[in-house]
């Protein structure tokens, strides 16, 4: 029995790979020959096949991080709402307005107003002293007076769950199977599976295996090799992971 040129496999892209397995393993329960589908090397690949095809599933960063985001630009607008309000109440006309303004804005405006050029995680520990600054029990009455006590438990749940979801990345981005990891073991399950309807071709001299492994070799046959990057999860795209400096 003919054997592949096994090479046009490793060239190929993970997605024609992945999708030659599919259709190979297709092939094999189609037939319904149980000496093929209860082949040692049929179960190999089956399972390595199944690892890859979830494996190839793109998750990049930037899907991973559309709550991390969220969550992000939800701190900084909430933050910069409650900054420019406390400071336009600290020239009102209301004596006792104004001082109470003033002790909730010196705390707003321990580190100054735009944190956004700084390192997402120096932001998270400049935002969670501004926030222990506001909840100290000495501008209790003041956070009343400006109504902004509502707020700054806002902004305190909001930095929490950014954190929260960027923890959540941060682990699916580390303990994610890439595709490129596969891919080696992927090959030469292929390359196992098809030397065993081969052999099994040879030793049963069966018409309908014989057939069949026709039918699959023809499927490497038919692969086209392209020169393109294989499409797999590219985990150095993600961020460097948050160390956020906890209070002291």
């Amino acid at each position: 029995m003919k054997i592949n040129n096994f090479s046009k496999i490793s060239k190929a892209t993970n997605e024609t790979v992945a999708m030659l397995s599919k259709r190979i393993l297709e092939a094999v329960v189609k037939s319904e020959i149980q000496e093929a589908v209860n082949g040692k090397q049929y179960h190999v690949h089956a399972e390595l096949s199944v690892k890859f095809q979830k494996a190839a599933e793109k998750q990049k960063r930037k899907e991973l991080s559309e709550l991390v985001n969220e969550y992000y630009d939800k701190r900084r607008s909430l933050f910069n709402d409650m900054y420019v309000y406390a400071k336009g109440l600290c020239n009102a006309s209301d004596t006792e307005m104004a001082e109470a303004a003033t002790q909730v804005f010196k705390a707003l405006n321990m580190y100054g107003q735009f944190l956004s050029n700084l390192r997402r995680d120096v932001q998270s520990f400049r935002y969670i002293r501004i926030i222990e600054a506001l909840k100290q029990p000495e501008l209790s009455a003041a956070l009343v007076k400006t109504q902004l006590a509502a707020r700054v438990e806002e902004l305190d749940s909001v930095q929490r769950e950014y954190e929260n979801q960027f923890s959540i990345r941060s682990t699916k981005l580390k303990v994610k199977v890439t595709a490129s990891s596969l891919r080696r073991e992927l090959n030469d399950a292929i390359r196992l599976h098809i030397e065993e309807l081969n052999w099994l071709a040879l030793q049963t001299g069966s018409e309908a295996i014989r057939k069949l492994c026709i039918e699959v070799n023809a499927r490497v046959d038919d692969l086209t090799v392209s020169s393109q990057k294989n499409d797999t999860v590219d985990d150095t795209e993600a961020d460097a992971p948050e160390q956020t400096q906890q209070s002291a």
